[in-house]
């Protein structure tokens, strides 16, 4: 139930490994490749069917992709991390672990850092949460947590947020260790959170955190969510590795991409709203920014 009148112990949680992608009674062939970036007119097919390429696409083996001139692409591959760039007129033939060309001179391949191998694909629509257990309200409760909910995170002083109540000025904030121990607790009257300096997270540990309405004349609220702190060597290699506002689209997508394959969901969904802002007119990063 998500009318509730206190919280209770939260059970002991895992750090996020892994995101598990899939839809029940559906399959799907496995990608090899995803569009990191694409501009311009471009035409793909796939045993005869045409296909859209929009930005973060799967591309399975056999793909045919025909730009046209001008036109720009850049394919990630998954198993590699290697980035095939080409720009039109030129013709691809995507294969298991290269790209094929009518033009070798307008394809450019470009090894990966070892930190991009073996990724997965981003499919806003078909989540799942793995090794994290979510606990959510109910779709009908009006308290909705905004951050840290089934993710890692790599800030060790992180934000919590909550959408607001009608009528609620005061939230019961609670943060639990993985075995239901209390570590903090406190009265907020706005609708998000920092820790102060006396409470501070461990690297590699993960955490419950839950929020409460406190009201007198109503019903009362309470949702909760687990997160995990990654550890401080993961952590700055990562932070090392993030490319500026300024970095091509494709070297965001991949790095947003390696992100989420490290269950780094808010971080990840920074890099898309801000692609989106860019890119107002790509129906997928629409989706992954609403899909938060």
């Amino acid at each position: 139930m998500c009318l509730l009148a206190k919280s209770t112990v939260m059970k002991q949680v895992l750090l996020i490994t892994w995101f598990c992608i899939g839809v029940t009674g559906v399959t799907f062939a496995a990608p090899v490749a995803i569009v990191a970036d694409v501009v311009g007119n471009v035409r793909a097919t796939l045993k005869g069917k045409s296909l859209a390429l929009p930005l973060t696409a799967e591309i399975e083996t056999d793909t045919r992709i025909e730009l046209a001139a001008k036109a720009n692409i850049v394919l990630l591959y998954l198993r590699t991390g290697d980035t095939y760039s080409a720009t039109g007129p030129i013709t691809l033939l995507v294969k298991p672990d290269t790209v094929k060309s009518s033009d070798t001179s307008k394809l450019l391949h470009v090894n990966a850092k070892p930190a991009l191998a073996g990724l997965r694909v981003v499919r806003p629509e078909r989540y799942e949460r793995g090794a994290i257990v979510m606990r959510t309200a109910l779709p009908t409760s009006p308290l909705r947590l905004l951050t840290l909910n089934g993710v890692n995170t790599l800030q060790p002083e992180p934000e919590f947020r909550w959408t607001a109540v009608d009528s609620i000025v005061e939230y019961h904030f609670q943060l639990f260790d993985a075995t239901g121990k209390l570590l903090h607790e406190d009265i907020v009257k706005t609708t998000s959170y920092r820790l102060p300096p006396s409470v501070s997270l461990i690297g590699g540990h993960t955490y419950t955190w839950s929020v409460a309405t406190k009201s007198t004349g109503g019903p009362n609220y309470v949702n909760s969510g687990d997160f995990g702190l990654l550890t401080p060597e993961v952590r700055e290699a990562i932070i090392a590795d993030r490319p500026s506002i300024q970095s091509p689209v494709a070297d965001r997508v991949a790095f947003a991409i390696r992100l989420e394959s490290i269950g780094l969901r808010d971080e990840a969904h920074a890099i898309w709203r801000a692609l989106a802002v860019e890119r107002p007119n790509e129906v997928r990063l629409k989706a992954l920014v609403s899909e938060k």
